[in-house]
């Protein structure tokens, strides 16, 4: 780190600005900032200069200092629908598709469930992503969370499902050959290991201990061989790279490949599915070798 990184990031400290409250200020965003900060790249000299004016500004600094949250309290209230506005709404392409393909699978769910299709997941959270599979027809059967209080809506939200484990790096192979016994045939993994390693909102340190989570989920891959994994994390996967200098993206197909399984990846974005927010995704989808004559080929509509 340079002398000028330190100085202004004790300056900042110094005078009680948050990193966001100084980047609003100097118009910086944030992530350069932070990334500035922490020595792993530079910024620009009119961002310095602008930094620098609002660092040497009392009256400006003295304000935003004790500038309260904007957001204190948390209350939820029943909001009424204007039917005007309601009427004036419109779906998006995706959206479409989306609602289309959740009535063909209501429609089918029947014949889904008498083929007792199975999954398990993985870094569960709150069971957004056991939802989505819930929703297509699958049975979740298992699931592991390290946050005690998301376990427990986690088994609000779907309580015949089967708690798998907390700390999955604590998971030993005896207790998972155990557990793969017990549950038996599983069709699905699914799961999302922690993203804060390659978000633009976290460090990106690409030696982060949650960058590696994901050879954990392997080892869920190798127990249950399943026909099917899937992985979800944020869109700047793709960009990292790992402590030897490749692309993760490169290392995590190349491991699935090693374990077995052909994998394709795409992006996605929620807002092309009616979902009113800016949130890309990358999706990999793994298939076990030898249930394929062909490499993975990925359509998204």
């Amino acid at each position: 780190m340079s002398k000028l990184q330190t100085h202004i990031k004790n300056e900042r400290q110094r005078l009680g600005l948050s990193q966001a409250k100084l980047a609003e200020l100097s118009n910086t965003p944030q992530h350069l900032l932070s990334a500035f900060e922490l020595g792993n790249s530079d910024l620009n000299p009119v961002m310095l200069d602008s930094i620098e004016e609002v660092l040497s500004d009392n009256k400006v600094v003295e304000e935003a200092a004790s500038r309260r949250k904007r957001y204190q309290t948390h209350q939820y209230k029943k909001i009424e629908h204007v039917k005007e506005r309601v009427l004036r709404s419109t779906l998006s392409a995706g959206n479409r598709e989306y609602l289309k393909a959740l009535q063909e699978l209501a429609e089918n769910h029947e014949s889904i469930q008498d083929r007792k299709v199975r999954a398990i997941s993985l870094f569960s959270g709150c069971g957004g992503f056991s939802l989505g599979f819930s929703a297509a027809g699958f049975e979740v059967v298992g699931f592991l969370e390290l946050e005690q209080g998301l376990r427990e809506i986690y088994q609000q939200n779907f309580p015949k499902t089967k708690k798998l484990g907390t700390d999955i790096t604590q998971v030993t192979q005896e207790s998972l050959e155990s557990l793969a016994h017990e549950i038996g045939d599983i069709d699905v993994i699914l799961g999302g290991p922690p993203c804060q390693g390659f978000s633009l909102s976290g460090k990106r340190h690409i030696d982060d201990p949650r960058n590696s989570l994901f050879r954990h989920y392997l080892r869920f891959v190798d127990a249950f061989r399943p026909k099917v994994a899937v992985l979800e994390n944020v869109r700047l996967l793709t960009s990292m790279k790992s402590p030897s200098g490749g692309f993760v993206k490169d290392e995590l197909e190349a491991e699935f490949k090693r374990h077995g399984y052909l994998i394709n990846h795409f992006v996605i974005n929620a807002k092309d599915y009616g979902v009113p927010q800016h949130r890309e995704r990358v999706i990999f989808v793994a298939v076990r070798e030898e249930l394929l004559t062909a490499p993975v080929e990925i359509a998204v509509a």
